[in-house]
């Protein structure tokens, strides 16, 4: 298994609004929502890499993640 999919940044943007609706309307099923979003290939990449602790520390501490909490978290203390 390769250790990095891209996706583009439109994708992401339309992958994160569309979680952000889900969660308004009742609970996110974030498994389901990965399944329904994502090809089989990046679903079950994305579930293998959540079952790894050390992997998840490492992709939140890189500077891509960092950029994209910044870019996503604008606006958002206190403010939905």
């Amino acid at each position: 298994m390769d250790k990095e999919t891209n996706m583009n940044p439109q994708k992401i943007s339309e992958l994160f609004e569309k979680a952000k609706e889900k969660e308004k309307s009742g609970v996110l099923d974030v498994g389901a929502f990965i399944d329904e979003n994502l090809s089989p290939a990046d679903a079950r990449k994305l579930k293998n890499a959540m079952k790894d602790p050390g992997l998840i520390r490492s992709i939140l501490s890189s500077p891509q993640a960092q950029k994209f909490f910044e870019r996503f978290s604008k606006g958002k203390e206190g403010n939905d």
